[in-house]
């Protein structure tokens, strides 16, 4: 086959050297790799110049050298043509680092961010300052908001556990998280000194900027490592909080039952050396290829917007005076929903002896009583007990309470000579053997999912009145929103469009019913490229495809995407339950929209694809769909039902902080320019990204 029939390849070596033995003969040029032989049509160039110029791709020349000393011929296309059958590898070295060069330059800009930002956050800056005038209420929301966080650890170190681009790195990170397990615990013993115990906390919402970072860290673990990977240093110890906060308790005067506990977490994580493991991971690394460690870099710069945020609403929330604990049944007091999630036990402990409660012998189970044993058959197994013949009496009737189901206190009652011990590990046995069942299995708690979707809507409809402000649904209707405002609501809104099919995309993985498959597989496909409707959108006010494509999205885009994929990837009951709030109609809104917009004469192709698209949504039915998912579902348990409820605060409070950033963000005036989110690597020739 002539190399000039086939068609380019895409990635041609830049310093290309030949990956195959050069044959001369009588009727021309050949090239030899393992024994297969590509015979190269020479396009009117003699073949000892054909063989001249294939020497001279060596790996020594770029391809604009080879073509200046090729002497006319199209190098060019010969080394396409050659890559298009693997004749040719690459010479140049990969663009790329080292993991510890890599990480010198996170490092840089992390040092960066760190001093400007997050140690003049007003939280710190008030603990150091004069922890004095800070109120106990703020130390406790500290430690109330670090145990909700270190709760959720199994969440973001988790998904990385397993990850297979080096081995030490892994087992660096599977240590790590060995070490901390279980480091909530401290945190909750430091809470109950101060009246906060398990049960009142896992009825509890974090603040919705604990929960952004939370599900920000779980996402960038499931999706990108390496920028998990780079935070980890600053929130295991490189910045100041581990001990700055113990410091100011202590200078506070805060009692030692609530500050011992946080000291003693805080010296794990020093005397461990947390806060060098991203250190440790990163030498462990064959290298990072230079496109990586730009969108790790630009990545930095959200997480720490994040982690600020989480420490800046710490003292904003807990230094209001009141009792300022978030629990769920706050949000729709009127309700009385929240008592379907019931109370939930938390508490961490040993697990029950595989033993019944009430034990009883499995239907089927054969017992055949002699002089010096027991035997129990059932199927193709059994057992035999030895008993002594004094005991026979106390083995009868130990086997006929077995045979009714009693508890076990009953069944040592009426084996006395047995000794409770001793009936325990013969039930052990039993079990072990799959001779018993339970008599009293207990019941489920729980409701059908048609009906937790029932009770979750009238849940969100209480708590939606007292969380959402509809801050941008009034500026319009109120004649406030700027033409920026506009604008920055449509790059958000195509932020979280573009962030929609791969958010939900891990729904599809879990199991489920074949229904359920085909309704989210259908889902999915509808809304494969609807970002694309709202680039037009943008296009047609002078935001290009290309500067929307750079665009880094505001933390609270960011937050909202993030928990859409988080649920999807690890809570599928509360994903599908509270997908329809991605999903409800919103034509008072729209209509809004549109006056304003016409009100600003903003052209049509602006508004006009936003309400299109928004119209989709109803076309589809797509508003209906947590119903029709959770319809298939036969049971929602009662933890699960608590878990969904906090999540919808959660989702509820990320819709509404985004409405008023946006406001914020982008400013009453006609330009967005200036507020657009542009990544470190823009900087350099666009100016700083606006904050």
């Amino acid at each position: 086959m002539s190399v000039d029939t086939f068609p380019p390849h895409p990635l041609a070596p830049r310093r290309p050297r030949l990956a195959a033995r050069i044959v001369e003969a009588a009727d021309g040029i050949a090239l030899d790799r393992g024994g297969t032989r590509f015979h190269l049509e020479a396009g009117g160039v003699d073949a000892p110049a054909l063989g001249r110029v294939l020497r001279l791709i060596d790996g020594g020349r770029d391809a604009e050298a080879l073509e200046r000393e090729a002497g006319g011929a199209d190098m060019p296309r010969l080394i396409r043509d050659l890559a298009a059958f693997d004749l040719v590898d690459e010479a140049a070295p990969p663009a790329a680092r080292s993991g510890r060069a890599a990480l010198f330059a996170i490092e840089d800009r992390t040092n960066r961010l760190l001093f400007t930002r997050l140690y003049r956050n007003r939280f710190w800056r008030a603990m150091l300052d004069d922890p004095h005038a800070v109120p106990e209420r703020v130390f406790h929301g500290m430690a109330i908001e670090n145990y909700h966080f270190l709760f959720r650890e199994s969440w973001f170190d988790s998904p990385v556990l397993a990850w297979t681009g080096s081995t030490p790195a892994r087992v660096a990170m599977n240590r790590f998280y060995g070490e901390e397990v279980g480091h909530d615990e401290l945190i909750l013993k430091a809470l109950e000194a101060v009246g906060l115990d398990r049960e009142i906390l896992a009825r509890t919402v974090p603040l919705p900027e604990t929960m952004a970072l939370a599900n920000a860290l779980s996402h960038w673990a499931r999706t990108d490592p390496i920028l998990f990977f780079a935070t980890l240093g600053v929130l295991e110890g490189r910045d100041i909080d581990v001990d700055s906060f113990v410091r100011a308790a202590e200078r506070r005067g805060m009692d030692e039952a609530f500050i011992g506990p946080i000291r003693a977490h805080a010296g794990i994580n020093m005397n461990g050396g947390h806060g060098l493991l991203t250190r440790e991971i990163f030498d462990a690394l064959d290298g990072i290829g230079e496109d990586e460690l730009g969108r790790v870099i630009d990545g930095l710069d959200l997480f720490v917007e994040l982690y600020d945020d989480f420490y800046g609403a710490i003292l904003d929330h807990y230094a209001v005076p009141g009792d300022r604990v978030r629990r769920v049944e706050g949000f729709a007091p009127d309700t009385g929903l929240p008592a379907i999630a019931g109370n939930v036990t938390t508490a961490p402990s040993a697990p029950e002896a595989a033993v019944p409660r009430r034990p009883k012998l499995r239907d089927g189970v054969g017992v055949a009583i002699e002089p010096a044993s027991i035997r129990l058959d059932y199927g193709d197994q059994g057992c035999a007990i030895d008993i002594l013949p004094e005991g026979l009496d106390e083995a009868r009737r130990l086997m006929a309470a077995l045979a009714a189901g009693a508890p076990r206190a009953q069944l040592a009652a009426v084996a006395p000579g047995f000794g409770a011990a001793g009936v325990g590990e013969i039930l052990q046995a039993l079990d072990g053997l799959g001779l018993l069942e339970d008599a009293d299995p207990g019941i489920a708690h729980g409701v059908s999912g048609a009906q937790a979707m029932r009770e979750l809507r009238r849940f969100v409809a209480a708590a939606e009145a007292r969380i959402c402000t509809g801050a941008l649904g009034r500026a319009f209707a109120e004649g406030s929103a700027s033409r920026a405002q506009l604008i920055g609501y449509a790059i958000e809104y195509h932020q979280v469009v573009r962030m929609g099919p791969r958010a939900v995309a891990p729904a599809l993985g879990h199991a489920g019913s074949p229904a359920r498959t085909r309704l989210l597989e259908g889902f999915l496909a509808e809304e494969v490229g609807h970002d694309r409707t709202l680039a037009d959108a943008l296009a047609a006010v002078g935001i290009d495809e290309d500067l929307l494509d750079r665009l880094v999205p505001l933390p609270e885009t960011f937050a909202l995407t993030s928990t859409l994929a988080v649920l999807a990837a690890q809570d599928p009951v509360s994903f599908e339950a509270l997908l329809f709030l991605f999903e409800r109609p919103a034509q008072r809104f729209h209509d809004l929209l549109v006056d304003r917009a016409r009100a600003l004469d903003m052209p049509e192709g602006f508004w006009s694809p936003l309400v299109w698209h928004a119209g989709l949504n109803d076309e589809g039915a797509h508003g209906d769909i947590s119903s029709r998912l959770m319809g298939l579902r036969d049971f929602v348990g009662r933890e699960q039902t608590l878990v969904t409820l906090k999540a919808a605060v959660t989702l509820l409070e990320a819709f509404d902080r985004l409405e008023r950033r946006i406001l914020s963000h982008y400013g009453p005036g006609a330009d967005p320019i200036p507020s657009l989110r542009l990544p470190l690597s823009m900087t350099a020739t666009r100016g700083e990204p606006a904050r």
